[in-house]
């Protein structure tokens, strides 16, 4: 109905003469806002927000995911104009040290495992990225298993020896079990 008021049917062609708008500062503005009005607050132990003198290790395979973070469905979407998480960190006054931890969601290896314990003991918190890379959901896209992929809770398993407290941000297109490591992180945000 829609499409036929909008006279899609008479005229499916788009107007090439009509110059596209797009990454303009307002649209840029309004996506960033609808990023942070859909981030869902899961779990608060008293730790956010958290104070800008706080050291934070920042960690995870999808704090430096510009493709990844853009989602299944962001077909056209350009990672050149996505800002990260650790993007976002640098460009603001925080006191962090960045460590990526895994190479990507899927990522079994624990090579890097030695140098983010040690980022996580040199600060105050952790704040952990992870998630699923953008291929993993969507359409034919099913996982037998909707835990964190790859090595992830066996590195979140690792941080938690620090004691140090665990900030857990999950960028993916569905739900995430959190059973196995729940009790080892002191707050959770969904981001989608």
């Amino acid at each position: 109905r829609v499409k036929f008021e909008l006279g899609l049917f008479n005229n499916p062609n788009r107007d090439k003469n009509r110059e596209a708008n797009f990454y303009q500062k307002e649209h840029l503005e309004a996506a960033k806002q609808a990023a942070i009005k859909s981030t869902v607050l899961l779990k608060n132990e008293s730790i956010l927000p958290l104070k800008p003198t706080t050291k934070i290790a920042l960690i995870g395979p999808l704090a430096e995911a510009p493709h990844d973070q853009l989602g299944t469905w962001a077909f056209d979407g350009d990672q050149d104009h996505t800002v990260t998480v650790l993007d976002a960190f640098k460009n603001s006054s925080s006191n962090f040290r960045y460590v990526q931890g895994l190479t990507y969601s899927r990522d079994q290896s624990n090579k890097q495992f030695k140098k983010a314990v040690a980022a996580a003991r040199n600060s105050d918190v952790i704040v952990f990225v992870a998630g699923e890379e953008a291929i993993l959901s969507g359409e034919a896209h099913c996982r037998s298993q909707t835990h964190l992929p790859g090595a992830q809770e066996t590195l979140i398993k690792e941080l938690a020896k620090t004691g140090k407290p665990i900030i857990l941000v999950i960028m993916a297109g569905r739900p995430i079990t959190l059973t196995n490591i729940l009790s080892d992180i002191n707050a959770v945000l969904m981001t989608w």
